[in-house]
């Protein structure tokens, strides 16, 4: 269940519902509909309640950037296809916004943030 105000979005599911995909996509989505769009991973919150699950999430964000571009065996093409349709985009913009997004994040990983609530409060707080 997702609920929405203007660009805040919380989703509530259940244990094995597909959550990390959900929002992996979701945060794919928001740096790859266009090239304008690459680098609003310095302006994501993306949140999560542990080390292991934030670590998890950036993990396979990475992986997705790489299978996407070719860099990496696609594993299942899933996150591809639903990404092309739904950012109504093709196979060739999807993989150059995805090889941009993906040079990007390397040359400033600082900035490439999914962390726990406790480091969140901490950076606030600093």
């Amino acid at each position: 269940m997702m609920n929405t105000n203007a660009n805040f979005k919380v989703y509530q599911a259940s244990a094995g519902s597909g959550k990390t995909f959900t929002l992996i996509k979701e945060y794919l989505k928001l740096c790859l509909k266009d090239k304008a769009s690459v680098g609003n991973y310095q302006n994501i919150l993306a949140i999560t309640f542990t080390n292991a699950t934030a670590n998890e999430m950036k993990e396979k964000i990475v992986n997705n950037l790489c299978e996407i571009t070719g860099l990496k065996p696609a594993k299942q093409e899933d996150m591809k296809l639903t990404l092309m349709k739904e950012l109504n985009i093709t196979e060739e913009e999807l993989k150059s916004n995805a090889q941009a997004l993906l040079t990007c994040i390397m040359h400033d990983y600082s900035n490439f943030c999914v962390s726990t609530i406790d480091a969140f409060v901490q950076k606030l707080s600093r």
